[in-house]
């Protein structure tokens, strides 16, 4: 991390109390440091750095998003333009039924002599392209729908790579009949992660890195339902839990003290600022 050597003993390192912080010990290793540390200063001090060092880059995802400057929005679109038409230009029109030769009869071979007829070979599908095809982007629709920086730069460089059009002649009909696009593959989302019996220690990690609001949809929703349970600071992570079962949101805040956190899990349909019964667990919890 630092290049700090990981001293076992004091004055401790800030590589091993970082890795304390983060939960990257075993249980053994972190219980048994916690009781080395527990008085002292330095230790605490230390950690007490790195919670308000979490809390404020949490913050930072209530902050607006710069939009994308436009010299480099319209650069983005050429060059997905670019991209669209070489896609284009790749698939071609349908193909036109190619002639092929029939050797000539074998004498002798057990038919009546006659007339061969020159046979036609079927339509040849274009080639498309290896990922799996979607549709054109409206450039107008993109470039209105873009939120900013990061935004902008993940949707260019999904389009330069996987918008294609397919055109393939469908069988019985005519040769002016062009086949839809397809549709892009749904991506599904991952399990959410489930809470058994109050206990949030495996899914602590995934959830401090996380923001996502789940049925919540919006900060100011989060902030409501969090008021109703009497917070109102801004937590580090928050992102959709069952718990027991059961759809929740679950939100991490710093606890108060070095290597404490608050967790508070919400009940997404019935929380808000003036109902305490939305808010399902509110403990504190070392790591």
């Amino acid at each position: 991390m630092t290049g700090n050597v990981r001293r076992p003993g004091p004055p401790w390192s800030v590589d091993l109390l970082a890795d304390l912080h983060a939960g990257a010990l075993t249980a053994q290793e972190e219980n048994e440091l916690r009781e080395r540390i527990a008085d002292d200063a330095e230790a605490q001090e230390i950690l007490a750095a790195l919670d308000a060092t979490l809390s404020d880059l949490g913050a930072l995802s209530n902050l607006p998003v710069p939009r994308m400057p436009e010299d480099i929005a319209a650069r983005l679109d050429d060059v997905i333009a670019a991209e669209q038409r070489s896609r284009v230009a790749q698939v071609g029109a349908p193909g036109i039924p190619q002639q092929t030769a029939v050797a000539p009869a074998l004498p002798g071979a057990g038919y009546p002599a006659q007339r061969q007829l020159p046979a036609f070979a079927a339509p040849v599908a274009p080639r498309t392209a290896a990922h799996p095809p979607s549709n054109v982007v409206d450039l107008a629709a993109r470039r209105r729908k873009r939120l900013g920086w990061g935004a902008g730069l993940l949707t260019a460089a999904a389009a330069v790579v996987g918008v294609a059009v397919v055109v393939v002649p469908q069988p019985g009909a005519g040769d002016n009949v062009v086949g839809q696009p397809s549709a892009a593959p749904t991506s599904t989302s991952p399990g959410v992660p489930e809470v058994e019996g109050g206990n949030f220690g495996p899914v602590f990690g995934e959830v401090l890195a996380a923001k996502d609001y789940g049925q919540l949809e919006s900060p100011e929703k989060l902030e409501q339902c969090l008021a109703g349970g009497g917070v109102t600071s801004t937590p580090v992570g928050f992102a959709p839990v069952k718990l027991d079962g059961r759809d929740a949101v679950m939100s991490i805040l710093p606890g108060g003290k070095p290597g404490s956190w608050r967790v508070i899990v919400l009940d997404p349909k019935t929380c808000g600022p003036t109902n305490p019964a939305g808010v399902l667990a509110d403990e504190v919890i070392n790591r």
